[in-house]
């Protein structure tokens, strides 16, 4: 079966990549978020990490609406 590219506006599991590719929040941003449990990964095997799309929706929800 051949893998199909999916838009990633379709994904329901984005890399930190793709994360940062749909919000315009720097990849080492997100990595850092990632890190420190602010947002939520799921990992495939010892490498993959995937953010899933109602993870992303939250975190962006509880972040800040005023610059501090």
């Amino acid at each position: 079966m051949a893998v199909m590219d999916v838009p990633i506006w379709e994904k329901l599991a984005l890399s930190p990549d793709e994360v940062s590719a749909l919000t315009g929040i720097p990849v080492k941003r997100i990595r850092a978020e990632i890190a420190s449990g602010n947002l939520t990964a799921r990992y495939v095997g010892c490498q993959t990490i995937h953010v899933l799309r109602k993870d992303l929706v939250d975190w962006l929800q509880v972040l800040p609406t005023e610059w501090k």
